[in-house]
């Protein structure tokens, strides 16, 4: 009896060690804060010169890539939310998931754009719906699908 239930269990355990591979593309709505600064100078009697800056958020349709393997994961958020100064990674586009957690409903990270921006990414494994949030409204809302890369689009 005791070799039977060792013998079901290391079959178990096969058939949920599955090789993990999956690719992501993620289409969605991109936004982090923006500023815009204008400029005035005034000439006559007396010169006048003066600047004003407005702070916003902007946000533009764009697209986040995600890559799992046993190995680890990666992501490739949109260049709409880089900032200026990136931390590594930034190479080649890509970055490192930390944290990686794998459950059956949800997948969540974390990766390092910079030393002040660590964004969190969840993405739910039910709806496909994906949530990247970071320093200074750096966002990223969307849906998920497997990307097939050998499928061509024509």
């Amino acid at each position: 009896m005791r070799l039977v239930m060792i013998g079901g269990l290391l079959a178990m355990a096969a058939t949920n060690a599955q090789a993990l591979d999956l690719k992501l593309r993620c289409e969605g709505m991109a936004s982090k804060l923006e500023s815009q600064t204008t400029y005035a100078s005034v000439s006559g009697d007396v010169d006048l010169n003066g600047s004003a800056t407005k702070y916003g958020v902007g946000q533009q349709r764009d697209r986040l890539l995600v890559e799992i393997t046993d190995e680890g994961g990666r992501v490739r958020p949109p260049a709409v939310i880089l900032p200026p100064i990136k931390g590594k990674g930034a190479g080649d586009g890509w970055w490192k998931l930390e944290n990686l957690q794998i459950g059956e409903t949800e997948i969540t990270a974390r990766f390092n754009l910079n030393v002040m921006n660590r964004p969190t990414v969840r993405i739910d494994r039910t709806t496909g719906d994906i949530e990247l949030t970071g320093y200074m409204y750096t966002r990223f809302n969307g849906r998920c699908s497997v990307a097939d890369p050998a499928a061509r689009a024509f």
